[in-house]
């Protein structure tokens, strides 16, 4: 709604919508770049997992807390 308020007239739009998440990176699949990060990490260097999450958090140079509390929830709310 910022992003309406500040670049239009305040009503929010298929437009307006998909220019905020465009500005945020967010993809069609509602992933942003931290999540493609995170699954890039996993897919690439250990083959689709299993891998913990002390593991990705320093490979990715992260929080195990950040992980948990941002990234994480971005996969498992969709199940």
């Amino acid at each position: 709604m910022d992003f309406a308020l500040v670049d239009g007239d305040g009503r929010l739009t298929q437009s307006s919508a998909d220019s905020a998440l465009s500005r945020l990176e967010v993809d069609g699949l509602g992933l942003d770049s931290a999540d493609r990060r995170y699954l890039r990490l996993i897919v690439e260097n250990y083959a689709g997992g299993p891998v913990g999450i002390e593991t990705i958090a320093a490979a990715l140079s992260e929080s195990r807390d950040a992980l948990e509390e941002v990234v994480e929830p971005t996969f498992f709310s969709r199940a």
